[in-house]
């Protein structure tokens, strides 16, 4: 099967976007600043039909990159929504992860996958422990000067 291009990928993945942005607009009942935005979005998204990432200008590259984070999400949420191991839950997280790979390739990682990369994990149950919890350990009724003076 013969290799898919850059371009091509990214005028498939335009359409999901626009789907993705109009679920978006969608979950807000089309009404308010968030759906009006999400709609704007959609509609930028599918202005880059027919065009070639190399030749986008730096507003088309920038929502070409979100066009490619929109595809992902929509396929990653279609993929998420099929039986585990059934074909389409493959062939949608087949096409998720090659949205995300030409988005690294041609523009990086997004500020969040950035930031993550020097986060260190912690169990969640750790969070729950003496001294981590809300009001910083203290004990119900007595302030931390009283409860390190018991």
């Amino acid at each position: 099967m013969p290799r898919i291009s850059g371009d091509t990928r990214f005028q498939r993945a335009i359409w999901a976007a626009a789907l993705d942005r109009r679920a978006m607009a969608d979950a807000y009942n089309h009404k308010g600043p968030e759906a009006e935005k999400a709609l704007a979005d959609a509609k930028a998204v599918l202005a880059l039909r027919g065009r070639r990432l190399a030749d986008l200008d730096e507003e088309g590259r920038e929502y070409a990159f979100l066009a490619l984070v929109w595809a992902e999400q929509w396929e990653e949420s279609l993929a998420e929504s099929h039986p585990a191991g059934s074909a389409e839950r493959q062939g949608a997280a087949r096409t998720a992860a090659a949205y995300r790979k030409l988005r690294l390739r041609r523009f990086g990682k997004t500020a969040f996958e950035t930031m993550l990369e020097g986060a260190v994990p912690v169990p969640i149950t750790d969070l729950f422990k003496k001294g981590n919890g809300p009001g910083g350990g203290t004990e119900p009724g007595k302030s931390e000067g009283e409860q390190a003076h018991s």
